[in-house]
């Protein structure tokens, strides 16, 4: 599970689209080995690329961090059922 505040990024890639491609290898790559991974984030701007990288139902957006405690067990069930 990933905790993220958004978009993949960091100075030293330059052009946000390689970070996006090199996080979506990253993870194809661990889905390879059987590793599976599904990411909350609190970006409200997440649905427009994050089904790119994690896949349909791979991922979920939440309105306030401060939520996570409330919403976190549901997601856990949803993930483990």
């Amino acid at each position: 599970m990933l905790l993220s505040d958004g978009r993949p990024y960091d100075m030293a890639y330059g052009d946000m689209r390689y970070a996006l491609e090199d996080t979506k290898m990253a993870l194809a790559e661990a889905r390879r080995q059987g590793v599976s991974a599904f990411c909350i984030t609190v970006d409200p701007k997440g649905q427009d690329y994050l089904e790119d990288l994690f896949g349909t139902n791979r991922y979920t957006v939440i309105q306030n961090v401060g939520h996570l405690p409330t919403k976190l067990p549901r997601i856990y069930r949803n993930l483990t059922v």
